[in-house]
């Protein structure tokens, strides 16, 4: 494991990752190296009532959590500790342990690094896919409002973090690389459960996709309760639990004036920041990437 520069700013301020196995991840500062960490959480026992939110970084994983937990408890209240609670990337397995159940674990990464007891207790997988020029530019301003800090620090232009971000040398890597192995992984693994949730169909018609998240994890919510759950976790409210409810100790992170984790929760954001030909740059990797794919990527 290897902690390494991925983008550094006319300033001189750069963005750093742990480094493992080519696959790039945020510096989280642990108590074991993040290699360990990562072995640790392969490691792990997974419970028969686990479920698991799985994305690339930016495609909507705060929202469906929320969605899938107030589902879970079937209650509205917010959960009042925040997603990075169960967020397998930083928690340790000790700190996972303790969690009471049902879990709603969460993570960016790949299956590769996953607890491998998922595949054998057969744990139902939410898997989130978005606009990859949405995702661009929801990370973007990601990394450009955190705070000032050791390893965090990144402001860049939006042409220079689109070129990296094309090249995969973002946290979490190549998206194209990311959504196509977990084709690969799904094709596989038929007995798997996996219900994948497309965040540009669930803005368009939030209670259908409420629905069937209900549906999928098994407890039947009645529709009214399903158009209660819409309401909750609608970007605005949201945004508001976060700031009034949540004990989030992440706050700090981010710098005045920014919006933290829930910037806009729009789509279509892409056409105010890709010019013309940035996009046609995007439209031809993508083509090139994807040609063999049979996902359905909802570009709006």
């Amino acid at each position: 494991m290897s902690t390494l520069k991925l983008l550094t700013d006319k300033g001189g301020n750069s963005v750093y990752a742990n480094c493992v196995d080519g696959h790039y991840f945020p510096p989280f500062t642990l108590d074991v190296e993040y290699a360990t960490h990562l072995e640790n959480i392969q490691k792990m026992h997974i419970r028969d009532d686990d479920v698991t939110v799985v994305g690339y970084a930016k495609s909507g994983t705060h929202w469906v959590w929320e969605v899938a937990g107030m589902l879970l408890a079937g209650s509205t209240n917010y959960i009042r500790d925040i997603k990075e609670s169960q967020f397998l990337e930083v928690k340790e397995v000790a700190a996972l342990d303790a969690l009471t159940s049902p879990r709603l674990l969460n993570t960016h990464m790949g299956f590769r690094f996953l607890p491998s007891e998922i595949v054998t207790k057969r744990t139902k997988v939410i898997y989130l896919l978005r606009n990859p020029k949405d995702v661009a530019v929801s990370l973007y301003h990601h990394v450009t409002g955190m705070n000032p800090g050791e390893k965090f620090v990144y402001n860049g232009t939006w042409d220079d973090f689109l070129d990296a971000y094309l090249q995969g040398n973002v946290w979490f890597g190549s998206w194209f690389d990311s959504v196509l192995a977990w084709e690969k992984t799904v094709t596989a693994l038929t007995e798997l459960p996996v219900l994948t949730v497309h965040y540009e169909a669930m803005k368009a018609d939030p209670l259908s996709n409420v629905q069937r998240l209900s549906e999928f994890l098994g407890v039947q919510r009645d529709s009214e309760f399903c158009q209660e759950v819409v309401e909750a976790c609608s970007f605005k409210k949201l945004k508001q639990a976060k700031d009034n409810v949540k004990g989030n100790n992440l706050r700090n992170a981010w710098k005045p004036g920014t919006e933290g984790f829930y910037r806009k929760g729009e789509v279509g954001d892409w056409k105010n920041w890709f010019t013309v030909a940035q996009n046609e740059r995007f439209n031809a990797l993508y083509a090139e990437k994807m040609k063999n794919s049979k996902l359905t990527i909802l570009f709006k």
